[in-house]
């Protein structure tokens, strides 16, 4: 996402959930193309067969739409500058705490304490259900957790974009980069 909200529908007087809408759109549509192109080299490049292909793709889109919301809403709340340092934090906070590359118990206590609240956390639980087979609540509750993060994410950015509707000055003349 280059700009995570469109000045020019703010400027127009869109609702903050349009204006939120207008930006995330297309970023969806690319990760729809992405998660394509993944699943695919994983069925045919690496011939990996999992007991549900196609969920595994909807459920990694939904894991998609869940991280470029909630890295939206980061953008729009803290700034952009801002906003990337923090979803970068964030991934670097998942890696550790998911139980994705290590079995979480084999982690520090901080990460333990973190594993779960973090997005990654649902995902891993829910690729490997979708993977394997055996499917339990695990899988239902990270379907939950990625879309109601969604869901926020994106209330939350709606909300904010609505504030932001009021141009400062700062907004109208704003400082030269070089």
């Amino acid at each position: 996402m280059a700009a995570a909200l469109p000045t020019r529908a703010l400027a127009a007087g869109a609702s903050g959930l349009r204006s939120v809408l207008t930006d995330l759109l297309p970023a969806l549509a690319i990760g729809l193309g992405q998660v394509a192109i993944m699943v695919a080299v994983l069925l045919c490049g690496l011939d990996m067969k999992p007991v549900y292909p196609v969920a595994m793709a909807a459920f990694i889109y939904l894991t998609t739409v869940a991280f470029l919301a909630l890295q939206q809403m980061f953008i729009i709340v803290f700034g952009t500058a801002a906003g990337r340092v923090v979803s970068l934090v964030l991934l670097m906070l998942q890696l550790s705490s998911s139980g994705g590359t290590y079995p979480v118990e084999t982690t520090p206590g901080f990460f333990q304490a973190l594993h779960p609240f973090m997005p990654a956390t649902y995902e891993v639980s829910g690729l490997r259900e979708l993977m394997t087979g055996g499917i339990d609540s695990r899988l239902w509750i990270s379907v939950a957790f990625l879309a109601a993060l969604a869901i926020a994410s994106v209330a939350v950015s709606a909300f904010c974009a609505g504030r932001q509707r009021v141009f400062s000055s700062k907004w109208l003349h704003p400082e030269l980069e070089m």
